[in-house]
């Protein structure tokens, strides 16, 4: 019986050690992170459907791009995610460092891409 509850104890630790390697980390992106000059939104040529075709690109400032390589360089090889506003990009799976002190989101529809321009805009 004891051996029983210790395989078991062991098995269910191993599953929860799994589960918690599934969690996603978030890069929060703000107007300060951003040079309000670079705001660029256009039409793209990425489209899934037809209709989410717009594209929204950026430079950070100096401060965001270094937030930028900081988080990449630290969430290598984990599942990660960009939140703008009202907008989140879904989890995927981070393989590169962002060294370009620019980003962008291709292939998003008129609403998104306006939630990007209205959250990174300083009002």
């Amino acid at each position: 019986m004891k051996t029983t509850i210790l395989i078991l104890v062991l098995i269910l630790g191993g599953v929860l050690v799994k589960a918690g390697t599934n969690e996603v980390f978030t890069f929060r992106i703000s107007a300060e992170d951003v040079v309000q000059s670079s705001i660029y939104k256009g039409r793209s040529s990425v489209s899934r459907d037809g209709t989410n075709n717009l594209s929204v690109k950026f430079q950070y400032t100096e401060t965001g791009s270094n937030r930028a390589r900081a988080f990449t360089e630290a969430h290598q090889n984990k599942m990660v995610r960009d939140s703008i506003g009202e907008f989140t990009t879904w989890p995927s799976l981070l393989r590169f460092t962002n060294t370009s002190g620019r980003s962008g989101y291709h292939g998003i529809s008129e609403k998104d891409a306006n939630a990007i321009v209205d959250a990174l805009s300083r009002k």
